[in-house]
């Protein structure tokens, strides 16, 4: 969990949803690169981050990396030549979408332009790290050969939704360090109450997506069990904006709602 294999986890569970839903054999590429790609993003993103006051929200976390950084680097390693190898064999347009989700997250914490960074523009984090996190999507599109249909637009819409929340409520435990760094995020903006308003509509929303959707027959009806995981999601949630101090396990314990998809569309589909 530390080192982010939970997220490199829903990262490979994103892939293989996609393609259990509309019935096709899950691309084991795919899984594999989405998971080397999130793997690697997420630790380069730790490597590369020189910000004053990093890891003060995940003194774990950091303190492991600070232990173990050279260890972790290998890791990075073995899993971009893991992409790489997956990438060097799916054609170009494959090798785009095995490569889309790293190039946005290395585009995303290195200097640009004048020293400055993606992750340095006010307000784009909330709406940026969800729409790549969707290219895992696209990911399984392509190398699994999949058929574009309503299903996976619902997914898609309902995934980037979960991400958009998911996001926020990071955003909702660093609201003050961000607010005293002059980090612009949208719960700095709106400020705690407000912030926590809106991160709740968007779980509603994301929701009322799926059921929905799934009355008018654009997804399978056992596709609502990704229902419960999403409460899950919301539950872990509402422990964080409960408690602003809270542990780093509800913050570990949230990442288990995209893991669980997978497992879930396995069983009912």
């Amino acid at each position: 969990m530390s080192v982010n294999l939970l997220i490199a986890a829903a990262a490979a569970s994103v892939v293989a949803s996609t393609a259990m839903l509309v019935d096709r054999p899950v691309p084991l590429g795919a899984v594999l690169a989405a998971f080397a790609s999130a793997f690697a993003v997420y630790n380069f993103d730790r490597l590369a981050d020189q910000t004053s006051g990093d890891g003060d929200t995940s003194p774990q976390r950091a303190a492991l990396l600070a232990r173990a950084r050279r260890s972790v680097v290998v890791a990075v390693a073995v899993a971009c030549l893991a992409m790489v190898g997956v990438a060097m064999t799916s054609g170009v347009t494959g090798a785009l979408w095995v490569l889309a989700f790293p190039i946005g997250g290395v585009l995303y914490v290195l200097p640009l332009v004048a020293g400055k960074r993606l992750k340095d523009v006010p307000y784009i984090k909330t709406l940026y790290v969800p729409a790549c996190w969707c290219t895992f999507v696209g990911l399984a599109v392509c190398l699994g050969a999949l058929e574009v249909g309503s299903e996976l637009v619902v997914f898609t819409v309902f995934f980037f939704l979960r991400a958009l929340a998911s996001t926020a409520a990071g955003d909702l435990r660093d609201v003050e360090a961000d607010r005293a760094a002059g980090v612009r995020t949208f719960v700095v903006a709106l400020g705690r109450t407000r912030g926590a308003r809106l991160i709740d509509g968007v779980h509603a929303l994301s929701i009322a997506v799926l059921v929905v959707s799934a009355s008018l027959s654009w997804i399978p009806a056992a596709a609502t069990s990704l229902v419960v995981p999403a409460m899950f999601g919301y539950a872990c949630y509402r422990w964080i904006a409960a408690a602003p101090g809270s542990s780093e396990l509800a913050h570990d314990l949230y990442d288990f709602e995209v893991v669980a998809y997978a497992p879930i569309l396995w069983l009912l589909l």
